[in-house]
């Protein structure tokens, strides 16, 4: 990853053009869905398979919000729930939520926290066994649950639906190689 001017520049070799496909219509539909703080377009560089996502620049991980001082446990898990049942909602598995580090946040103020998700390498379509997968994973985090002795009353909102407007494709193939693809979703 890489930041400049208050936004995140992630960079993914993929091993495909349909790989990439994939992840851009995942990062489409989170990113509709208020779940993913993405800016602009992905592009997808067809001659080193790299793919580009422009994100919002965040103030942390889920590990980083679980070690502040008077962060009530039960309450940030309930929010991870919600934004991990919105996201498999979307017809979607995330599948790499075990380490807490592809749940974000951006502190918005008076102890107010906007929970999201990033990272959609390995996300698939959803099946049955895709949201066990992903509570299992998100909640492993919070198996040494411990209550603070002062608990501050921080509240944690999941995604911002009204942030993050839907994305058309604005841009054509060119058959100029190093030049970025702009892909649909």
């Amino acid at each position: 990853m890489f930041e400049k001017n208050n936004r995140v520049y992630r960079f993914t070799k993929t091993s495909s053009l349909k790989d990439a496909e994939s992840e851009i219509d995942v990062c489409g539909a989170a990113s509709r869905a208020g779940l993913f703080p993405m800016k602009g377009m992905p592009e997808y560089f067809e001659d080193t398979r790299i793919l580009k996502i422009t994100m919002e620049n965040m103030d942390g991980d889920l590990a980083k919000l679980k070690s502040m001082s008077g962060t009530d446990m039960r309450e940030l898990r309930n929010a991870v729930i919600t934004l991990v049942e919105q996201f498999n909602n979307l017809g979607f598995c995330h599948g790499d939520l075990d380490n807490g580090n592809n749940i974000m946040y951006k502190d918005l103020g008076d102890n107010k926290y906007r929970l999201y998700l990033i990272d959609f390498t390995r996300s698939t379509k959803r099946n049955n066994s895709c949201r066990n997968l992903d509570f299992t994973k998100s909640m492993s985090y919070f198996k040494q649950v411990t209550r603070p002795n002062k608990i501050i009353n921080k509240k944690f909102i999941v995604g911002n639906a009204r942030r993050f407007s839907p994305i058309k494709n604005v841009g054509t193939p060119t058959s100029n190689p190093g030049t970025p693809r702009m892909l649909m979703f």
